[in-house]
């Protein structure tokens, strides 16, 4: 009987220390895992700082385009191809501006409207990065202002700006919204009608 108790008390001892250590080790990984949360409750509240103080304002399309108008002409494609297709928009088809180097252009509200238009859409906004893109882009409009100069761009079967498929047909459904809703209320007054049979 008296091997059989200290037999017990071995095993009795050992399970107690066990038990002991992991109650210890419980406690331990209870202050880690506080310290990690403030941690990352910290982590967080840096980047929250950093992600209000990085925000850019709204753009602001107003004089020279719409949001409609520069979403159509922005199917996803690079800063620079963009920024062709805006300035084809925002100068116009006619205009000698678009046969002018970027440094030479009359209308210099106009180009850097487009660039920073440009820029913004493309999120570049500090560092290398955005040199980086302003260069392409510059380049670019250089590139396209000589091939318009030489006659190269703007010829039958060449491109204009690139609004394709749906989106140019949303886009004329969103412009002419108000206008399909003034054809509606006119269809019921034959007066009108008559007009439109006349022209």
């Amino acid at each position: 009987m008296v091997n059989q108790f200290t037999a017990w008390n071995t095993l009795i001892i050992g399970a107690a220390n066990r038990s002991e250590a992991t109650a210890r080790e419980t406690e331990g990984n209870k202050d880690r895992m506080t310290r990690i949360e403030t941690a990352l409750a910290e982590v967080k509240q840096g980047m929250d700082t950093l992600l209000s103080a990085n925000k850019q304002p709204d753009f602001e399309y107003a004089p020279y385009s719409t949001r409609v108008l520069v979403d159509a002409l922005d199917c996803g494609q690079g800063a620079a191809n963009l920024a062709t297709d805006l300035e084809e928009s925002v100068f116009g088809p006619t205009d000698p501006d678009l046969k002018r180097s970027f440094n030479n252009k009359v209308d210099t509200q106009k180009r850097d409207w487009v660039l920073m238009c440009v820029l913004h859409r493309r999120k570049a906004s500090v560092g290398l990065a955005r040199k980086d893109t302003q260069t392409i882009i510059i380049n670019r409009m250089n590139e396209y202002a000589r091939k318009r100069k030489a006659g190269r761009v703007g010829k039958k079967g060449t491109k204009g700006p690139s609004i394709k498929g749906n989106t140019a047909k949303r886009l004329k459904v969103e412009m002419r919204g108000s206008d399909d809703e003034e054809q509606e209320s006119d269809e019921g007054d034959p007066s009108s009608n008559n007009e439109m049979d006349d022209e």
